[in-house]
């Protein structure tokens, strides 16, 4: 069985004084046919999400099926409702998945009759209202039964990692958040791309793989959540790859919108000679040795990064209308900088970020190490992560430095997004 399908039980109907019965259950395999007999062609329409504790009235058409989508939580039960319906005949009421299978039903339902459904997956199930020869005003609700302490979201949360040492994209780059969010509730898809690649490249392979989860029926669209070049992929997945209004929403984590000084310096667009005769090759060193690489990609990647290279990506990119987009900055603190420190609970840069971040300070001002936070903001500016660019990820393997929970901000963002839905 498919994670997406609803689990059987608790097939209910009650009358409004809440006396329980058992509900019939059609068999045949041509329900369709029987529906639809006066029919002589029948058409579907997908109408409003209906989110938990909300209601829907409308009108179902003659020969017109309608379905709505809502959505819950893994383990926990919805509870359908048919508060009204104006046919004299039952209503034929079926659960379907994101495959277009129907799990449940076809239900018949009469006025204040109702169902509960056990969910297996967090995210989107479809409740479908058959076609058949009359019209009919109805009323449906949708409230959680139990498990209601289950966090969910509707769409599955997809995030997307930065230009890292491949052992890191391997062993854990969002360091405990997949299994941190999937315990609360949530359904995360993690793509796995090479680290070493242009934002072109990368957005195409985690697409390939968000592409597979939908075809898998884990979710219709989709939130991208990037940390750093991470960041520059979701947005290229959304203007150039999403075809089909997949993607709900991107959020970019300390991303380099505008460009990272010492990708920059690396590749020749910043001098650094005059600076005590700092040259462009130690700061490459740099940026390798802070985040890996060193392969035929490498230049490739570090190009996607500079601030002639943003500039171009950003005119041939725009945001799209269909989708929200928001954005945090990350801000480190020098060792001496202490009204800095005061300010992000004890935040002070990690000893091996501290040449990038005294290079990203020169040229771009209050920085994590690697992104200015001017640079990262973009759409809704969310605000500022007291955390430099790998405690933004609980890296390295946990350890990170000051107060900043990674952990409980992916949860934060995770809810925020929820909420975002309604």
């Amino acid at each position: 069985m498919r994670r997406l399908l609803i689990g059987w039980g608790l097939f209910t109907a009650c009358t409004p004084h809440s006396t329980r019965l058992h509900l019939a259950l059609e068999e045949s395999g041509d329900t369709d046919v029987q529906a639809a007999a006066d029919c002589d062609e029948t058409y579907a329409t997908e109408l409003d999400y209906i989110p938990q504790g909300t209601r829907f009235s409308g009108d179902r058409l003659a020969c017109e099926s309608v379905t709505h989508a809502t959505a819950g939580a893994e383990d926990s039960v919805i509870r359908v409702r048919l508060d009204h319906w104006e046919a004299e005949e039952a209503a034929r009421v079926s659960a379907v998945n994101l495959l277009g299978e129907t799990v449940l039903g076809p239900l018949l339902l009469t006025e204040g009759s109702q169902f509960d459904l056990p969910l297996t997956q967090s995210g989107e199930v479809l409740i479908r209202i058959d076609a058949d020869a009359s019209d009919s005003e109805y009323t449906l609700s949708v409230a959680c039964e139990s498990g209601c302490d289950r966090e969910y979201s509707r769409y599955p949360i997809v995030l997307m990692h930065g230009a890292a040492p491949a052992d890191m994209v391997l062993l854990n780059y969002f360091f405990d958040v997949v299994p941190t969010l999937e315990d609360a509730g949530y359904v995360v898809i993690a793509p796995q791309v090479e680290p070493w690649r242009s934002t072109e490249d990368r957005a195409v392979q985690a697409w390939e793989q968000v592409q597979a989860a939908a075809d898998a029926g884990l979710g219709r669209r989709f939130h991208l959540i990037g940390h750093s070049q991470g960041g520059l992929d979701a947005r290229y997945v959304a203007d150039a790859l999403d075809n089909g209004h997949q993607v709900a929403t991107v959020t970019t984590l300390s991303s380099p919108n505008r460009g990272a000084p010492l990708a920059d310096v690396a590749s020749g667009i910043i001098e650094l000679s005059p600076l005590d005769g700092i040259g462009i090759d130690f700061a490459a060193t740099v940026l390798l040795g802070v985040i890996g690489g060193g392969d035929q990609d490498a230049t490739a990647c570090i190009d996607s990064m500079t601030s002639t290279t943003t500039e171009v990506f950003n005119n041939d990119h725009p945001d799209r209308s269909d989708v929200a987009y928001f954005s945090w900055s990350g801000r480190s603190c020098g060792v001496l900088d202490f009204g800095c420190q005061d300010e992000f609970d004890g935040e002070v840069i990690a000893p091996y970020l501290a040449p990038a971040f005294q290079i990203t300070a020169w040229f771009g001002g209050d920085n994590d190490g690697l992104v200015p936070v001017e640079s990262a903001k973009w759409g809704t500016y969310l605000g500022v992560m007291g955390a430099d660019h790998f405690d933004q990820v609980g890296q390295i393997a946990g350890v990170t430095d000051g107060d900043f929970d990674h952990r409980a901000f992916f949860l934060g963002e995770a809810r925020r997004l929820a909420a975002w839905e309604e």
